[in-house]
């Protein structure tokens, strides 16, 4: 083969130029997979909408444009949630304005909050333009201790997360906080 077998420089070098070529593939088709998932629809069906508004959140529509794009808000949910977002057998986002009473300033990101002190004014996120990343179909074991009764922690132990809220700050491409919602 053109006198490649006496050459070691040229295997090595053909070998890499194959290797890098295979992972260039494998990265370019997972992508494409990733995207081929993130759904341009609104983002909840019925069932969705019944479970976040039990939670105490509402979504309003913004008036005003987004300042960081959908592709931002989309690598931020990636780099946030890790694993948890190829996992996902579906993903939804959605530009909107979340009032949330579960999300406390400590809740809040620290980076997010520096980036965008708006978000520590109030108690709770109230009216706060965000993407809303939704990762649904995970199968996510999630630790729970949370002290919620003079007893003791009312949900210690595990659960499994099979849905994930990502609030991604519309107007800084942080992730102010996550949700995950399962049984």
């Amino acid at each position: 083969m053109f006198g490649l077998y006496r050459n070691p420089r040229l295997i090595f070098a053909f070998m890499f130029v194959v290797t890098v070529s295979i992972f260039g593939l494998w990265f370019y088709l997972d992508q494409k997979h990733i995207e081929a998932k993130i759904a341009e629809s609104p983002l909840y069906d019925t069932n969705d909408f019944r479970s976040i508004g039990n939670l105490g959140i509402t979504l309003d529509e913004p008036d005003d444009a987004p300042k960081i794009s959908r592709e931002k808000a989309i690598e931020a949910a990636k780099a946030y949630s890790g694993n948890a977002f190829a996992s996902a057998k579906s993903i939804h986002i959605q530009y909107t304005l979340v009032t949330d009473t579960g999300v406390f300033p400590n809740n809040i990101s620290k980076i997010a909050a520096a980036k965008n002190p708006k978000l520590t004014e109030t108690d709770y996120l109230y009216k706060t333009p965000v993407w809303l990343v939704t990762l649904q179909g995970l199968n996510e074991a999630n630790e729970i201790n949370e002290p919620t009764t003079p007893e003791g922690p009312a949900f210690a132990g595990r659960r499994k997360i099979n849905r994930r809220f990502l609030y991604i700050d519309a107007m800084t491409g942080e992730c102010i906080s996550t949700l995950g919602v399962g049984s």
